[in-house]
């Protein structure tokens, strides 16, 4: 499993976007954002318990994952999987023809952004009330 990401050419398309129209522009990282994956129910993940935090008496004991963490090979997609569910559910749509580029228009503006890891980079026209909404949202 690999994680998708956005293209160098998507971020300039959507800072050219944001120049060009006058839109706000505005970068962060989800911190946390591979511990608030989910795991699929049909993949399932174990592993032996880290060192210095063995539960006595149960040492040899492996642990059933139920979200992902770092390091696993699988934390990226996994979280990417769990994002776009969610994104998705929130009225964004994600463009056919790119990964990772999503937008939403409704009365009060347009949003579009672009997810590179668990870096977002996303661009709103000049209502505040929409840029606002979005952040709150995530």
């Amino acid at each position: 499993m690999t994680a998708l990401t956005t293209h160098l050419e998507s971020l300039h398309t959507i800072t050219h976007i944001a120049a060009s129209l006058g839109w706000e522009l505005h970068q962060f990282s989800i911190k946390t954002a591979f511990l608030n994956s989910i795991l699929l129910e049909d993949k399932q993940l174990w592993m032996e318990q880290p060192p210095g935090f063995e539960v006595s008496r149960k040492e040899d004991w492996v642990l059933h994952l139920m979200k992902s963490i770092y390091s696993m090979k699988q934390a990226s997609c996994i979280w990417n999987i769990t994002f776009n569910g969610t994104i998705v559910s929130w009225g964004f749509i994600c463009l056919s023809c790119k990964w990772c580029i999503y937008f939403k228009s409704s009365p009060s503006g347009t949003v579009i952004f672009s997810v590179h890891m668990d870096n977002i980079i996303f661009a709103a026209a000049s209502s505040c009330e929409e840029m606002e909404a979005f952040k709150a949202l995530l």
